[in-house]
């Protein structure tokens, strides 16, 4: 039964947590520590034969009562396929299911009281079971039976109000505030045959929708609300992901991947399959997806095994990227089966991307790594196991910097205002960087500079010698070293090298060779 669940799982991802936390700017969204949130993420469903996935969503509040809304996206291009609302009393769960129905669709179906039913305009029962299929993707390669899950705090109100009266309540309401507080608590597991597979559930924190949510108009991460997608995206990020693998016979390792901004499906625009929507997709994807594989994600895998041995694969590190050495997840939802050189060991994958946006504050706000929700499902001789990997939060850094420029060398976030010798103290090739970025948006030449004139081969750099034109001469940054001096076109060798005949001769060779003097 598990490796049939593996085989059926990997077979989607060719189609086409815990919770996360990472580092965040203030007064905006968060990803969660303690389980709950604002809004949830169920990062991937799956349903099939003999397969299904198990829903729950908790109101912890005592005191309020609470209206989310319910939104299924498909796998490769984050497609809505059906969208709904529950309706939670204080302390109150919704409880459903995703299946395959006996016509093969696939549908949502729960008995339980917190759903209104609108075949039967009431809420639902044992008698009067909610049941409504997904929507059969547009784009070729898609699919239902794959994909993820949202869930948005619409709407809270004090007391005890139970569903059929809540949405009344709702259905009357004009005026907000909208959004609920932090009491959104949603579990999601996979049920094969009799036995069941937690599934990691990401919770944003401190999101609240700006405008009443609704059937009628789609709900996107990010838009209409006190975050958008810029901050969001922020909150998700992550440097690094390490996943434990065994591929001993009998054993293998998935890793499936969750990208909730990538959002590529727009029917509004021209072409609505082509991985990427310029309405909707987050500024990471916008700047740093990848054309060539669907606007996917890049990563350099680097395997070790149980005796720290190493082979690095190489993905795309530097821009433009090789076509032949590219690693990407292409989707929304990618499941990728660790094909590891060793026996067993760990995988670090490392996204190397750097993200420049701006916050409803009009802050810039700059983040490494991807906005990403990993999950790592294990399959043994003895069963599945699934689990939310090690990881390495992003590095986020909000409006600092002269007009909050900022960017991300090597891992560490450069402002302004940044110490790039004390940041970059054990890498040169940072401190380089550093220099240079200093020099180029901040107009501080200071530091880049003085590194050229410590080190003349610095100067055929063109942005170092257009940063120092005195330090690295005025004719194509030409400049060289003479008995430990510095020399450019404009050096006047006499002065310089005053009694010293040889280096004059050696100084005045060097600029008619190279200065056209």
């Amino acid at each position: 039964m598990w490796k049939r669940l593996l085989i059926f799982l990997v077979a989607l991802s060719f189609i086409g947590v815990g919770n996360v936390w990472a580092m965040s700017c203030d007064d905006q969204v968060s990803s969660s520590i303690n389980g709950k949130g604002s809004v949830a993420i169920v990062p991937i469903y799956a349903a099939d034969a003999g397969l299904t996935t198990q829903l729950e969503v908790i109101n912890t509040s005592p005191d309020n009562s609470v209206v989310v809304k319910v939104v299924f996206r498909s796998a490769v291009y984050s497609q809505e396929l059906l969208d709904f609302f529950v309706y939670l009393s204080p302390n109150d769960v919704w409880r459903g299911e995703v299946r395959v129905n006996a016509a093969g669709e696939v549908e949502v179906y729960s008995t339980d009281g917190s759903v209104w039913n609108p075949a039967t305009s009431a809420c639902a029962s044992e008698n009067s079971p909610f049941e409504y299929t997904l929507s059969v993707p547009t784009c070729e390669g898609d699919t239902a039976n794959l994909g993820y899950v949202e869930f948005f705090g619409a709407w809270a109100t004090e007391g005890e109000h139970h569903c059929s009266d809540l949405r009344s309540l709702y259905q009357d309401q004009t005026d907000g505030p909208w959004g609920i507080g932090d009491v959104l608590a949603v579990r999601a597991n996979m049920i094969v045959g009799e036995d069941y597979i937690d599934i990691p559930v990401a919770h944003l924190t401190n999101y609240h929708p700006t405008v009443k949510l609704s059937i009628g108009q789609e709900t996107f991460l990010g838009q209409n609300a006190d975050s958008n997608t810029c901050e969001v995206e922020s909150a998700l990020a992550l440097n690094e992901i390490d996943i434990p693998y065994n591929d001993a016979e009998g054993w293998n390792t998935l890793l499936v991947t969750t990208f909730p901004t990538k959002l590529s499906y727009d029917e509004t625009e021209e072409e609505v399959c082509d991985g990427l929507s310029e309405k909707n997709s987050g500024p990471f994807f916008q700047q740093n997806g990848l054309a060539t594989q669907n606007y996917g994600v890049t990563y350099t895998a680097n395997f070790f095994d149980l005796e720290e041995n190493t082979v690095v694969e190489q993905g795309c590190e530097i821009s433009p990227c090789p076509e032949e050495t590219v690693e990407a997840l292409p989707d929304e939802v990618t499941l990728r089966e660790i094909d590891a050189p060793f026996t067993a060991g760990w995988l670090r994958a490392t996204f190397g991307q750097t993200t420049n946006c701006t916050n409803l504050a009009g802050e810039n706000v700059v983040f490494s790594g991807a906005p990403v929700i990993p999950v790592v499902a294990q399959v043994s001789p003895y069963g599945m196991a699934v689990h939310v990997p090690a990881i390495e939060w992003a590095t986020v850094t909000c409006g600092q910097g002269a007009g909050g420029a900022a960017t991300v060398i090597n891992g560490e976030v450069v402002t302004c205002n940044t110490n790039c010798q004390d940041t970059f103290a054990n890498d040169n090739s940072g401190l380089l960087q550093c220099a240079i970025w200093q020099g180029q948006t901040c107009g501080d030449t200071t530091l880049i500079c003085t590194l050229a004139q410590q080190d003349a081969d610095l100067c055929d750099n063109t942005a170092v010698a257009d940063l120092c034109p005195n330090v690295c001469g005025g004719t194509g940054g030409a400049s060289t070293q003479i008995n430990g001096v510095t020399v450019t076109c404009d050096t006047d060798c006499n002065a310089t090298f005053a009694g010293d005949i040889p280096s004059i001769i050696q100084c005045n060779v060097w600029q008619q060779e190279n200065c056209q003097e």
